[in-house]
């Protein structure tokens, strides 16, 4: 399980590396995908330097996404009881953490991840344009929450800073 500092780290790297091909749009697929990895890494960070996250009213004492599944086998009944042990992923325990703990990301979170299961899985093939309003608008929307909430600056062409 990272750390916050490895969480920072390579969320920094995966920046570098979709400005390394960002521009070109040969890779619009993958810049989509970069970015909600760039993402997971910020809010896996976020989470590590909490001291408790909340869901649904409860809180826990977590340092990764991965830690609420196991936790949660306690509470399900009361917690998540309108939801299988199949829809239970840990995408799901992550977006629900980010929907209840950092509601000032949830939508570009969500975005980003909706978009990068698209990316992924059916639509190889984006415009331009909608690049720019996905990748650009959203992890701008994030760098600058996690400075502004954690303290954390992460360089990117995406930000002025």
């Amino acid at each position: 399980m990272s750390s916050f500092n490895q969480h920072i780290k390579q969320a920094q790297h995966n920046i570098e590396f979709l400005e390394s091909f960002y521009e070109s749009y040969k890779f619009n697929d993958w810049a989509i995908t970069v970015s909600f990895y760039t993402a997971i890494h910020i809010v896996e960070a976020a989470i590590a330097k909490k001291e408790k996250i909340k869901i649904r009213d409860k809180e826990f004492g977590i340092q990764h996404s991965d830690q609420l599944s196991n936790i949660l086998k306690t509470y399900k009944e009361r917690l998540l009881k309108n939801f299988s042990e199949e829809a239970i992923t840990h995408h799901f325990l992550r977006n629900l953490i980010v929907k209840e703990n950092f509601l000032q990301i949830s939508s570009w979170f969500k975005l980003l991840y909706t978009h990068s299961r698209i990316a992924r899985y059916r639509k190889y093939q984006w415009e331009n344009y909608k690049i720019d309003l996905v990748v650009k608008t959203s992890l701008k929307e994030i760098i600058e929450w996690v400075d502004k909430e954690i303290g954390v600056k992460i360089k990117s062409k995406f930000v002025t800073q």
